[in-house]
């Protein structure tokens, strides 16, 4: 096997090793951190269609680059979403401290358990 399909079949097996069930990975890859990665395939995939597209002996149609173009974006925008629902949940756990709610002249916590809506 030559050096290139050693590395093709070592990072073929990795990415299936991300999913769950046997020989899966421990921790699950941060969300931030998976977009960043998804970002950096975008713009690899945008500089490098062109020239697949227009190289003679490949098979990459300009539908087929948009069509992989739009998919990434779309995994994008998901992961954009997931984060910016994940910082809308976590910030309902924010509770603010009681030194700066009554410096705002907002009632704490305790001051609003004992009030009828």
């Amino acid at each position: 096997m030559d050096a290139r399909r050693a590395i093709e079949e070592e990072l073929r097996d990795l990415a299936g090793s991300v999913m769950r069930g046997p020989g899966a990975l421990n921790e699950p890859i941060p969300l931030d951190q998976q977009l960043r990665a998804v970002k950096r395939e975008l713009g690899m995939r945008i500089r490098a269609y062109p020239k697949w597209i227009t190289h003679p002996t490949n098979p990459m149609t300009m539908w087929d680059a948009k069509l992989e173009i739009i998919a990434m974006a779309s995994v994008k925008l998901t992961l954009e979403e997931l984060i910016e629902e994940q910082r809308r949940q976590l910030n309902l756990f924010d509770v603010p401290d009681n030194d700066s709610a009554s410096s705002t002249g907002s009632k704490t916590t305790d001051d609003a358990e004992g009030q009828v809506g």
